[in-house]
């Protein structure tokens, strides 16, 4: 209790792009499975076709040349998602992005604006 803390994602933060996301989770799937996990999978979907469409990634290349087209174009983009906004990678697979304060209160996290 009382404790803050940095994490990428918090189910009530109350910026729009987590709004929607946790609207649209809960409408699909049991909202007590709903956690960091399920965010940064969601967006990691949008990061590979962010990469793909980036790297010009089509369907005759060969998985190799795919995986060599997506590693480049990692390096090249950035991107707005539920985890963070302006994510960048390094070369190594680093991500870049911004955490979002939040403190334990009543057993739950709250924002920290």
């Amino acid at each position: 209790e009382n404790v803050m803390l940095l994490t990428p994602f918090a189910a009530n933060a109350t910026d729009e792009t987590t709004k929607k996301f946790v609207a649209a989770y809960n409408a699909k799937y049991d909202p007590s499975t709903l956690n960091q996990f399920a965010a940064d999978a969601y967006d990691a979907v949008y990061v590979v076709k962010a990469a793909a469409e980036k790297a010009g990634v089509t369907g005759d290349m060969s998985v190799s040349d795919i995986c060599n087209a997506l590693k480049g174009a990692m390096t090249e983009i950035t991107v707005d998602g539920v985890t963070g906004s302006g994510m960048t990678w390094k070369a190594t697979g680093e991500v870049n992005k911004e955490p979002k304060a939040v403190k334990i209160e009543n057993g739950e996290y709250q924002p920290m604006d």
